[in-house]
């Protein structure tokens, strides 16, 4: 009974911080609790709110309040399954305006370039801990 209610707590806690939508299943389930426990951590010490999303080519994400929110989208944008191509891939990353990011642009902007290797041989978990920690030392 106490797992259950744990589990319960831990559940509701992961709804009220930002979260993992892994539409494509870029990541295993321990992928995705390493994933989460980092965002948690994050949204702990910086008071944002985290979103991290794998999207097919043409949806999208939305927040319904977005104020201190850092949105991470990984959208392959080819959905023919026969081509295999590194360039499949696509980052969006989304910073609310009440974020002031402005003088950490260049270093965000580098941060995504220095990475884009990671996405390139689908090392998505990898990837996005290292997004997670570049932005959480700016």
């Amino acid at each position: 009974m106490k797992k259950i209610i744990a589990f319960l707590m831990i559940a509701c806690l992961c709804d009220l911080f930002g979260k993992i939508n892994d539409n494509l299943e870029l990541f295993t389930k321990e992928a995705a609790g390493r994933i989460e426990e980092r965002i948690l951590q994050i949204e702990k010490e910086r008071k944002v709110k985290i979103y991290v999303n794998s999207l097919p080519s043409g949806e999208g994400f939305s927040v319904t309040d977005p104020e201190k929110v850092i949105v991470l989208n990984i959208v392959k944008e080819n959905d023919d399954v026969a081509v295999n191509e590194s360039n499949d891939w696509s980052v969006n990353l989304n910073i609310s305006r009440d974020l002031p990011v402005e003088e950490y642009q260049s270093d965000i902007d580098l941060l995504l370039n220095n990475t884009q290797g990671l996405l390139e041989t689908k090392s998505f978990e990898h990837y996005v801990l290292e997004i997670l920690d570049g932005l959480d030392t700016q």
